[in-house]
């Protein structure tokens, strides 16, 4: 079985090759597709899409409330970016949602990276 790995480089936009690469190679790929994102409201709104986008199957990666724990951020997100969660309606992700609405944190694919030195 082939995986598919997208993940977000530190120190590196991804924001437009993604797009790129998600809307030429994901649909049809036979791959299984992993993501990992911040686990930011933006991030996971991203994510969100992805899954729903992609028609194989399709893991978050290193998105569960153990990993949020583990390395969340001490820098809070606006009441504007906490609304963005309100649009999260994938049952997996609703976990480390709840997690981020009662911290009001983010957790950063930085801290992750150290994290995992």
């Amino acid at each position: 079985m082939k995986a598919l790995w997208a993940v977000e480089k530190t120190k590196w936009s991804a924001n437009g090759v993604e797009k790129i690469f998600s809307l030429v190679y994901i649909p049809d790929s036979p791959a299984n597709f992993v993501k990992s994102v911040d686990l930011d409201p933006e991030g996971i709104l991203i994510a969100q899409k992805l899954s729903r986008y992609y028609k194989g199957e399709f893991h978050y990666w290193y998105m569960e409330t153990e990993d949020y724990e583990k390395c969340k951020s001490e820098e809070g997100i606006s009441p504007k970016r906490m609304r963005i969660l309100e649009r999260i309606t994938d049952d997996r992700l609703k976990p480390v949602v709840e997690r981020i609405k009662a911290y009001e944190t983010a957790r950063y694919q930085e801290m992750l990276m150290e994290e995992r030195k």
